[in-house]
C-alpha cells in the first residue's frame, strides 16, 4: 500500500503547484497518469493468490479518480492505466518464465498476445498530450480485451462466432 498507493497520492500532492502552474486550462492541461493493474478490476481473479496487491492496484484506481476530481478545476487531468500482462522482471517470474506458462498466457488475452512496450508508450503519449484534454477521472484497461471480452476461453480456442 505505501508503494502503490501512498507514493501516488504524495507525489501527486507534491507536485501540484507545478502541474498548475504549467497547465494551459482545460484545453491544454497537465497530466498526471498513474499505473494500476488489472488486478485491481471488480472483474479481477478472485483465486489469485495476490490479494494484496489487487486492493493496492484498486485503491490506486480509485486514486486517481478522487485526484481527478480535486484537480481538474485547476487543469489538471488524472488518469489510470491497467495494464494486463506485459513482459516485466515479474510477470517473467510468475507467467513468462516457462514456454506454457507463455502460450496459456497470450492465450488467456482475446487478441492472442499479451502487452508490448508500444502499446503502453502509446497510451501513455496520447494520455499526455492536448489529444486527452476532455479525458480525466479514467481507468483504462490496457490488456487486450482481457477484462471486458467474456468467452475468451473460446476465442483462445480459435472458435469465432458468427454474427
Amino acid at each position: 500500500m505505501t508503494l502503490n498507493v501512498a507514493s501516488v497520492f504524495n507525489l501527486s500532492r507534491a507536485c501540484f503547484s507545478l502541474l498548475k502552474k504549467g497547465s494551459g486550462g482545460n484545453m491544454n492541461p497537465s497530466h498526471i497518469i498513474n499505473i494500476g493493474s488489472v488486478a485491481g478490476q471488480p472483474e479481477g481473479n478472485v483465486f489469485d493468490n495476490a490479494f494484496s496487491y489487487a486492493a493496492s492496484k484498486a485503491a490506486v484506481a480509485q486514486v486517481s479518480r478522487t485526484l481527478a476530481a480535486k484537480f481538474c478545476r485547476d487543469g489538471i487531468n488524472v488518469n489510470c492505466i491497467q495494464p494486463a500482462v506485459f513482459p516485466s522482471k515479474m510477470t517473467y517470474d510468475y507467467q513468462l518464465k516457462s514456454e506454457e506458462g507463455d502460450k496459456r498466457t497470450q492465450h488467456m488475452h482475446p487478441v492472442g498476445r499479451y502487452g508490448h512496450e508500444n502499446d503502453m508508450a502509446g497510451l501513455a503519449i496520447f494520455l499526455s498530450t492536448r489529444a486527452s484534454a476532455f479525458v480525466t477521472g479514467e481507468t483504462i484497461c490496457l490488456d487486450g480485451g482481457v477484462s471486458y471480452i467474456r468467452g475468451a476461453d473460446k476465442l483462445a480456442a480459435g472458435v469465432s462466432s458468427k454474427l
